[in-house]
């Protein structure tokens, strides 16, 4: 029920001052113009009162009021001003002082913005002012900060206080010397006074309109520094384009509301990589309840060039499967080392959570244009699921590319060392490192990129630095770097430089602002080339016999041979990385009587271990992986980075078969059969690896016996075979599924089919060529 004395409030010439100056209502000047009709006077407000409850309110004013041009106007610029403020603001005025509403939690709640709006300004105009305290609040980021030390209780309750005496003593005592010196703008509170914003208002910039006449009248637009006092002086909210200011400001009105001098710090918790490890996991695999995954950023760190991956989706749609969907052919996601951010739908919002790197680990989120009261819940949800306190994201704070101390050179370098060493991009090395790459760059294994960067949304950067407010962009900016150690900037004093994310365009020399350095490795295919063959010396005798491949006599009567990569072409290189993405060639070691090494998979021998232990850890691998019979298998000598669960496949497109003469090579492993080094046969052709183990059977019962070579029919064939139930049916079925295999992969060479498994051209009868060596069959009967 509205008092009657409330209606009066409407009778009330519009006063400039307050709306123009202190709300900036638009089109003021148009609405109070004592030219228009009444009746477009009537129009123009009642368009503002759309629905039932606002135009049943309208007809009430009217009714009561009268309909007076005055009442118009207000009822207008009533409908103008608060029809575009955000729904929480319009919350927290009527929450905190109309007794007869009530706002719901935890869910999106429709505020009737209009109709409240208008009560509270028949209740006090000032209702009004406060409701523009709280839009500002409400679209802007803040810092929680808390009183250093002890915590004390106020002298005078938050009700009781004199807020403007407050506020215009800390302007004393801090603003001396700012032209035009920032004024006091008002006090909002809320929740019966435990809660109050004290705001400070400031010029910022230069703005203006044009009367309807066509003159301009310029000024400056406002710039807002908010502070929310809670706990009784103890926690203060800051938000502010000037956060050293206001946090000067709230200092001095802390001080004298607990009656001694205080100190506010920005509030922030350290947790461990292992729970941070853990937070990652269950956000991104989408398992916790009361939140969705929305988004993830993060780096694709065994790539080359390190490059970021933004997985994103509109509205609250979520992105789970996505994420398992990329996962299937890159390693994404799986560590808080190479995650930026990640999105979670929460209650009708999206929020970005900031996942920290370094070793300052403070998870924080942005909550920049969304209510406050929803992020706060936000936090308390992460408190009680994952036991850490989060905050938002705020200028201040510890940088988190910064590191905690220098670490001296092992006496022995570590797998776990070298993995940081080659990865494709190493920041802040320590001086040992950088020493070890440029080692081994002289050396000529890898290449060395310098530069420095910083992060978009750092927390280190200063407010005036920034082209905007960058906090939530998770983007780098990188630049060049000079020689000379004492300024590393002079190369490019006055170069711009865009974000690789949002695209601001930064001058970081000029800004001489605080950046990390970097260094970009590259592993040189043919540069490690040949400082292989230089290890491989020290172990035996060692002949380049063609391009890429080296024969390496170890005096124990095997040869070694070590095939490159780059001896096969871009074409096969491009192949393989559209393969398996994740490699990072350098070389590779096969057995003799590989022509081409498409089918690289099996034990390998990293560049690392040759790192680790030199050129005897080539000869190690070999006789691991050697068969008893003496027969060649097939290590690898492969550049770290690689992932052995997706092997290298037959590429799409038919193959060439080798020139007449020539050794073939047939071998069977886990990924199936391998002709020359394709995978012509999957795990599911065991018909086919049947045939060849028969044929090699019958093969080596005839050079056992020292008859000539000939030929056998399926009846032959299918007595050979040590399993019950099998027939000539069975033979002659495999021999139809190889030949169908046979003409699909190698249908530019049909007749290499019949080199393979010869038939006899009298009659019905087949047997191996005789340039086939096959392995992986039968390790003990079939060797001869």
């Amino acid at each position: 029920m509205i008092p009657e004395a409330a209606w009066t409030a409407l009778s009330a010439e519009p006063d400039p001052a307050f709306w123009n100056d202190k709300l900036r209502v638009p089109r003021f000047d148009d609405i109070v113009d004592p030219k228009m009709p009444l009746d477009r006077l009537f129009e123009g407000a009642r368009e503002g009162y759309r629905g039932r409850q606002a135009g049943a309110l309208f007809d009430a004013a009217i009714e009561r009021a009268g309909r007076t041009g005055e009442v118009l106007r207000n009822l207008w610029l009533v409908a103008s001003f608060a029809g575009s403020r955000r729904s929480p603001a319009v919350r927290d005025v009527a929450d905190h002082h109309l007794d007869d509403v009530s706002f719901g939690h935890g869910r999106r709640v429709l505020v009737p913005r209009v109709p409240l709006g208008l009560r509270l300004f028949m209740r006090s105009p000032g209702c009004l002012v406060e409701m523009a305290l709280w839009d500002e609040w409400h679209a802007r980021r803040r810092a929680v900060h808390e009183v250093e030390g002890q915590r004390r209780r106020a002298r005078t309750p938050f009700d009781q206080a004199d807020w403007e005496a407050l506020a215009n003593n800390a302007l004393g005592a801090t603003a001396r010397g700012k032209s035009p010196p920032p004024v006091f703008g008002g006090i909002a509170p809320r929740r019966d006074w435990a809660e109050v914003i004290v705001g400070f208002r400031s010029a910022k910039g230069w703005g203006g309109a044009r009367r309807k006449d066509g003159s301009w009248v310029g000024g400056p637009g406002d710039d807002w520094a908010l502070l929310l006092f809670a706990e009784d002086g103890n926690r203060v909210e800051v938000t502010s384009a000037h956060e050293d200011y206001a946090r000067e400001l709230a200092a001095h009105m802390g001080s004298a509301l607990l009656g001694a001098p205080v100190r506010y710090r920005l509030c922030g918790e350290t947790i461990s990589r292992e729970r941070l490890d853990d937070f990652v996991s269950r956000l991104v695999s989408g398992s916790e309840p009361g939140v969705a995954l929305l988004e993830v950023v993060a780096e694709l760190a065994e790539v080359r060039g390190r490059p970021m991956l933004a997985l994103t989706n509109s509205g609250q749609n979520r992105i789970e499967h996505a994420v398992s969907h990329v996962r299937r052919g890159v390693r994404f996601a799986e560590s808080s080392r190479v995650v930026r951010s990640i999105k979670v739908g929460f209650e009708q919002y999206r929020l970005k959570v900031h996942i920290p790197s370094g070793e300052d680990l403070r998870v924080t989120y942005s909550d920049s244009e969304r209510d406050k009261d929803a992020t706060g819940r936000f936090a308390e949800w992460v408190k009680k699921r994952f036991g850490f306190a989060v905050y938002p994201k705020a200028r201040g704070q510890r940088s988190h590319i910064a590191r905690t101390g220098t670490r001296g050179r092992p006496d022995k370098l570590t797998r776990k060392d070298w993995v940081r060493l080659l990865g494709p991009v190493l920041d802040d090395p320590e001086q040992w490192e950088e020493d070890e790459l440029v080692r081994l760059s002289q050396a000529g294994v890898l290449t060395l990129g310098r530069s420095r960067f910083f992060r978009c949304g750092d927390i280190a950067i200063h407010a005036h630095q920034a082209p905007g407010d960058t906090l939530d962009c998770d983007g780098d900016i990188e630049y060049a770097v000079g020689d000379d150690p004492d300024d590393p900037h002079w190369r490019e004093d006055d170069g711009e430089r865009e974000c690789s994310l949002c695209q601001r365009k930064w001058r970081p020399t000029r800004l001489r602002i605080e950046s990390t350095y970097r260094l970009r490795i590259e592993v040189d295919p043919e540069g490690a080339w040949q400082w292989l063959r230089e290890q491989l010396a020290s172990v035996g005798t060692a002949v380049e016999e063609q391009p890429g491949v080296l024969r390496v006599d170890h005096g124990t009567g095997f040869a070694y041979f070590v095939f490159a990569l780059p001896a096969l072409g871009s074409e096969w290189l491009d192949t393989a990385l559209a393969l398996h993405p994740l490699i990072r060639p350098c070389c590779w070691m096969f057995p003799p009587g590989d022509e081409r090494a498409e089918g690289f998979a099996g034990p390998t021998v990293e560049l690392i271990d040759v790192l680790l232990h030199g050129a005897e850890t080539v000869v190690k691998a070999w006789s691991r992986v050697r068969p008893a019979a003496g027969r060649s298998s097939r290590p690898v000598l492969a550049g770290d980075g690689g992932d052995r669960r997706a092997p290298v496949t037959t590429p799409k497109g038919p193959l060439a078969a080798p020139r007449d003469g020539a050794p073939v090579r047939v071998v069977h492993c886990a990924e199936g059969i391998l002709i020359q080094g394709h995978k012509v046969f999957g795990m599911s052709a065991t018909g086919v690896a049947r045939l060849f183990k028969v044929l090699l059977r019958a093969r080596a019962r005839a050079r056992r016996s020292g008859k000539e070579r000939r030929y056998w029919n399926a009846t032959e064939l299918a007595r050979m075979v040590k399993e019950a139930g099998i027939d000539r049916t069975d033979v002659n079925n495999w021999l139809h599924s190889y030949r169908k295999g046979m003409e699909r992969a190698y249908s530019a060479d049909p007749g290499f089919a019949e080199r393979v498994i010869e038939r006899d051209p009298e009659g019905g009868g087949v047997r191996l060529g005789d340039a086939v060596e096959a392995n992986g069959f039968d390790s003990v009967e079939w060797a001869g």
